[in-house]
């Protein structure tokens, strides 16, 4: 009777060991952060970056949008300017949620780089104005596209993660589009892939 216990015993212990993802089940359980929401985003330092980042790039998108669709000479590039205030203010308004619910600060205002930016597209006009503002699109898009891809496959909070991968189709769609009116206005060779 004693070697028939421990020989179930033992087949049991081996069924167990066999069975689909029960070998270290019991080793790797799901590490969630504790503590208060502050706390918490002190843990994910890529998250925080991804963040701030992400918001202000957004936030510029929806001001320089605004300036093109009052300053564009071209149809396409008030047309253009008109969808990245709409869809990155969308953008900016799910990611500020989701990054106030994890207690990470959004940034209030662009960075210098997006004001300089708007500074020097305020002062052009007509037909440069319009290519000086596509090739900045072409060139957002693709930083962003980048920044974003890069957060998805090596985040460290799952949501923004998933966020970001989410979020990813439209941006590569704004990047198409900028690219097509850039080489419909003459601001991008696309056999060349360069500005002018």
């Amino acid at each position: 009777m004693r070697k028939s216990t421990s020989s179930l015993v033992s087949a049991l212990a081996l069924a167990a060991l066999l069975a689909p993802g029960a070998a270290f089940a019991a080793d790797t359980p799901e590490k969630r952060p504790e503590g208060t929401k502050e706390e918490i985003a002190k843990q994910t330092p890529k998250a925080q970056e991804f963040v701030m980042h992400a918001v202000q790039d957004g936030m510029a998108e929806v001001t320089l949008g605004h300036l093109a669709d009052t300053k564009g000479a071209h149809v396409e590039v008030k047309a253009f300017g008109r969808k990245m205030a709409e869809d990155h203010a969308k953008a900016n308004e799910e990611l500020t949620e989701l990054a106030n619910g994890k207690g990470i600060p959004a940034p209030a205002a662009p960075a210098p780089k997006h004001q300089a930016l708007f500074e020097r597209l305020n002062r052009l006009a007509g037909v440069e104005f319009d290519r000086a503002y596509m090739q900045a699109m072409v060139s957002d898009h693709d930083n962003a596209i980048s920044a974003f891809r890069k957060f998805a496959e090596e985040g460290d909070d799952a949501e923004l993660k998933a966020w970001a991968k989410k979020t990813l189709p439209t941006l590569e769609e704004h990047e198409r589009h900028a690219k097509d009116v850039a080489v419909q206005i003459g601001a991008i060779d696309r056999s060349a892939g360069v500005a002018y």
